[in-house]
């Protein structure tokens, strides 16, 4: 395996990998070209959770905490932390090195923990709506015979939103956008 796929995969899912020989620039773009990929092995479990809770009837709102639940087992909540240590580093201070410094911490404030209640209860809450949408217009369609392939719609809808939500660390990283430090 390629130093960018484990790079992408360590990076972005629970997946065992080696870590990467080497991390260049080159490295590292290519793997944020790869996060995609590495999304689709995130999207199917949380797809697979939301069809059968959907299809269990648990009530779209349960089904998407379960898949969001399984999205984010997926990827450790990185990306969650790094939410709360942005919020929480923009919360500190209005001088730069102090918000770095709070940013570099383990510890999560109460901004960060906000901000990852607002993220979590949004990320559901799409995820619920997008789920009752989908079965909702199926329903209207009124063909009583037909296979209820809401669930599985919907199930296809969340996943492609964790795929291209992946695609988007691409544009993080052209050229041009400031790291917040320079190592």
């Amino acid at each position: 395996m390629s130093d960018q796929w484990r790079l992408a995969l360590g990076t972005l899912t629970t997946v065992p990998v080696r870590a990467p020989s080497e991390v260049t620039r080159r490295t590292a773009g290519v793997a944020m070209l790869l996060a995609p990929m590495a999304g689709l092995l995130l999207a199917v479990p949380a797809g697979f959770v939301l069809w059968a809770s959907l299809s269990l009837g648990l009530g779209s709102v349960v089904a998407a905490v379960l898949a969001i639940a399984a999205l984010r087992l997926g990827d450790r909540a990185l990306h969650l932390d790094g939410l709360a240590d942005t919020a929480d580093g923009l919360a500190a201070s209005y001088d730069r090195e102090r918000a770095l410094a709070v940013m570099r911490t383990g510890d999560t404030g109460p901004a960060g923990a906000t901000a990852l209640v607002l993220v979590l209860l949004v990320q559901v809450g799409a995820a619920a709506r997008l789920s009752d949408v989908i079965i909702g217009a199926e329903s209207a369609g009124g063909d009583v015979g037909a296979l209820d392939s809401g669930p599985v719609v919907a199930a296809v809808s969340v996943m492609g939103c964790v795929v291209v939500s992946r695609a988007m660390l691409a544009v993080a990283c052209l050229r041009g956008v400031p790291s917040a430090r320079p190592d």
